[in-house]
């Protein structure tokens, strides 16, 4: 317009046609001036549309090779795993799990079919989570279930967990499983299937909500007692954990009240009856496992004296 003497209308389309590389006759003959100012522009748009491409380029590409590297750097650590726990589902009961796992100290890895949802989680705690389908059975040795110690199956279908429980099983015999259900039949499926515990939350929930009504104080004390973060609260300690000598003597040669304040509240023998309130003459033996009751320096103690 002012070079050429264009009207805005020529202006517009020739800009057009340059910037756009159509490269259609000019509007009118250009001066020498007309000429350089149209250079310029096309190595303008020349440049800007390079720095664009180079610039989403970069993005695409660290994205993807920050993702590659996260996931190989993840499944490294997943390998070296033994005896952790593998989560299918991260829902909101999965969630619940989850955090109380992590409160508990206890190494675990999550898988999640949904990539929105771990889109949504990534960032907030450093949590091991893999998105994969639970029921795949090369997702599960993705996640080293041959070294796992426990599963917990949460997905919102019932034949998943089964097909989640049969695999496995049938990867790892030994390995302790906890799933979901949605009703009694499933219930009954999981448990042939191979699942050690199955829980119906609706039930668990509904159960509890009835004793608030029938035991409030009960319900209370033990909601109380069954976490950390409060003045006293139950403690499970396996013979494992116990020093070698301490194998096969009585609970009153310990004298743990005495030693250490705390109470042993029941003693579960190695067929897996439990002992309330045990006497003085029990034995320990390997697969005994005691519940503990104490506030936190009392249950260190007791921990210290099997130790020592």
């Amino acid at each position: 317009m002012i070079l050429e003497s264009y009207s805005f209308l020529e202006a517009l389309y020739m800009t057009i046609i340059t910037v756009s590389t159509v490269g259609f006759t000019e509007v009118k003959p250009l001066s020498d001036g007309g000429r350089v100012f149209t250079a310029v522009l096309i190595l303008s748009n020349i440049g800007i549309f390079a720095y664009f491409i180079s610039t989403m380029t970069t993005m695409i590409i660290d994205g993807e090779l920050k993702s590659v590297i996260k996931s190989i750097r993840m499944q490294r650590e997943i390998s070296k795993l033994k005896d952790h726990i593998i989560v299918c589902g991260f829902g909101r009961l999965g969630k619940q799990i989850v955090e109380e796992l992590h409160n508990e100290g206890k190494e675990f890895v999550i898988i999640e079919s949904n990539p929105q949802i771990i889109e949504e989680f990534e960032g907030d705690k450093p949590f091991r989570v893999v998105e994969g389908d639970a029921t795949d059975e090369d997702h599960l040795i993705q996640l080293n279930v041959e070294q796992a110690k426990t599963l917990i199956t949460t997905l919102p279908k019932d034949a998943d967990n089964v097909y989640v429980v049969l695999s496995a099983i049938q990867l790892n015999k030994d390995i302790n499983i906890i799933s979901r259900a949605s009703n009694r039949s499933s219930q009954q499926k999981l448990k042939h299937a191979g699942a050690t515990h199955v829980i119906m939350p609706e039930h668990v929930g509904g159960l509890h909500m009835a004793q608030l009504v029938t035991k409030p104080n009960l319900v209370e004390f033990l909601n109380e007692v069954s976490h950390r973060g409060v003045n006293i609260y139950f403690e499970e300690c396996t013979v494992d954990n116990l020093a070698q000598k301490e194998v096969k003597r009585t609970l009153g040669e310990l004298d743990v009240r005495n030693q250490t304040g705390a109470y042993i509240v029941a003693l579960r023998k190695d067929n897996g009856d439990f002992i309330i309130n045990p006497q003085d003459s029990e034995s320990l033996t390997l697969d005994s496992k005691l519940i503990i009751l104490g506030d936190e320096s009392q249950i260190q103690s007791f921990k210290e004296l099997l130790k020592n």
